[in-house]
């Protein structure tokens, strides 16, 4: 058996330069071939549906191409990567500074040539304002929604019921189609904001300017979910009714095997013991 042969988990690159400085804390070991058949396809789907939003990627771009060189990430060794190229080309061509590159993927290097034309500037202008709103508006929909999907879909009662779960499972992997698609705008939208922040403190000399000024983020799910567990540690909150809320969560969230905590509570109930042994200064609402 050839181990360099391609196969599911595998892939082969020529020429391409890899990082998986972001990705191996979604994917910290190896993937199985369930969750890599999701996140492949249908990662490699929203980044270019969203880098035509953008007006990054022309229409023909969206259809994924077969050669891992020209997917915006691949696997190696049941270990997802990311083309430094292909998203050198998304931050760069978005943000017209090189150092863009640098804050998402660190020291790893490319000389992807990036297209700078006013051509293209002019159709990035274009789709900015609806993209903006795109970001914005989808990212909220697509939650609202898909939260009350899964109350519904995830009743105890419900899934005895083999029919259901595989139906369920198929209308999961619609909702993470849609929603990724906002994710990666709301990514590459941000990542540009972080990266003229940190130019203009560095201009003006103050460069730990940003890291201050982008401290707090009340409405973030892991603050939410940080708060909600602080609550059922002082009595005020069930488990039951956390679970209920954000039970989806769990260790390895980027590998659909994994179990969640509604399925497997008892990391929740390990951290609710730990909370509830901390003084009430620690409220993570205070700070």
């Amino acid at each position: 058996m050839d181990p360099e042969a391609p196969n599911i988990l595998h892939t082969l690159s020529e020429r391409a330069s890899w990082s998986r400085a972001n990705e191996k804390g979604v994917f910290p070991g190896i993937a199985t071939p369930l969750n890599w058949s999701i996140w492949g396809e249908i990662g490699e789907r929203c980044v270019r549906r969203a880098a035509f939003d953008l007006g990054l990627f022309e229409e023909e771009e969206l259809v994924p191409p077969e050669a891992a060189d020209a997917r915006s990430w691949s696997i190696f060794y049941g270990r997802p990567a990311a083309n430094v190229d292909t998203w050198r080309r998304l931050h760069v061509g978005l943000s017209s500074n090189d150092a863009a590159q640098r804050h998402a993927f660190g020291d790893a290097t490319s000389t992807a040539v990036v297209d700078r034309s006013s051509e293209r500037r002019d159709k990035i202008a274009a789709k900015r304002a609806d993209a903006l709103s795109l970001a914005a508006d989808g990212m909220k929909k697509a939650r609202r929604e898909v939260e009350a999907w899964w109350v519904e879909a995830t009743r105890p009662e419900r899934l005895a019921d083999f029919e259901h779960c595989r139906r369920v499972f198929a209308e999961g992997l619609e909702w993470f189609e849609r929603a990724d698609r906002f994710h990666i705008l709301v990514s590459l939208l941000s990542m540009e904001a972080i990266t003229d922040l940190s130019s203009a403190a560095e201009r003006a000399g103050l460069p730990n300017a940003p890291n201050e000024m982008m401290i707090g983020y009340p409405g973030m799910e892991e603050f939410e979910t940080t708060a909600a567990l602080w609550e059922v540690s002082r009595g005020k909150r069930t488990l039951a009714s956390f679970l209920s809320r954000h039970g989806f969560h769990g260790a390895q969230e980027g590998e659909i095997a994994s179990h969640s905590w509604r399925e497997d509570p008892q990391p929740i109930i390990s951290l609710v013991e730990r909370y509830a042994a901390l003084p009430e200064g620690d409220d993570p609402r205070a700070r």
